[in-house]
């Protein structure tokens, strides 16, 4: 952008009198007497005043020229900035809309994070007071299995024991499962032999039976003689 003109203010020339200072005015009747020579004289000094006039009209047409460039140069560059600033303008809405748009969407996702941050701090709460909770549990827990393996161990120690005098309780018991087997053993023998006994007892009672019979009728058949 072009720096602003400096308009140079209009000096007009200076004005001097037609008929030259060596021209007298005088005369009986009032008019001027004026020689050839001097109206020569006067002829080029006004040659000379309206050259010098021509001189200073072309300096203030050559200084109107490049005011009126410089002010085509000023509405050019004063049309530039205005199209520069109607682009800016544009771009800076656009931007703005766009800078708006981001700013909604990132107000958006900061709620679904403070949202998404209370949940999980709300559950982190949650489980913590839970892992508490289990914590104390296991706490009791392990307390009440050491009282429980401490039981345990004094149990298995009597067990111990116990099962100590269990086995001398059981060989003992072998042993004398070996003699109740002796003794069944002998007692099925026995039983055995007790069996026989009676059978032989029993054929014995049988035949004296029949042979007291058969006395019987042969004393009945022998008195009927």
């Amino acid at each position: 952008m072009s720096s602003k003109p400096q308009i140079l203010p209009f000096v007009p020339p200076a004005m001097r009198p037609i008929v030259p200072p060596s021209v007298s005015m005088s005369g009986p009747t009032g008019e001027p007497c004026m020689s050839r020579h001097v109206q020569m004289e006067a002829v080029l000094w006004e040659n000379e005043r309206l050259k010098r006039e021509l001189d200073a009209q072309q300096d203030i047409s050559s200084r109107i020229q490049r005011l009126e460039q410089e002010l085509r140069h000023v509405s050019d560059a004063y049309s530039q900035l205005i199209h520069t600033c109607a682009d800016r303008e544009a771009q800076d809405v656009q931007q703005r809309e766009q800078l708006l748009h981001e700013i909604r969407r990132l107000q958006q996702l900061n709620t679904k994070l403070r949202d998404s941050l209370e949940e999980t701090s709300r559950q982190a709460a949650e489980e913590v007071e839970l892992a508490d909770r289990h914590k104390h549990q296991m706490i009791r827990q392990l307390r009440q299995l050491r009282v429980r393996w401490h039981e345990l161990r004094m149990h298995a120690s009597r067990l111990e024991r116990a099962l100590g005098t269990s086995e001398q309780r059981s060989k003992m018991l072998h042993r004398d499962l070996q003699t109740q087997q002796a003794c069944a053993d002998t007692a099925q023998q026995l039983q055995g032999v007790l069996s026989r006994l009676q059978d032989t007892c029993a054929r014995r009672e049988e035949m004296e039976s029949e042979l007291r019979t058969r006395l019987q009728q042969q004393l009945r058949h022998a008195s009927g003689r």
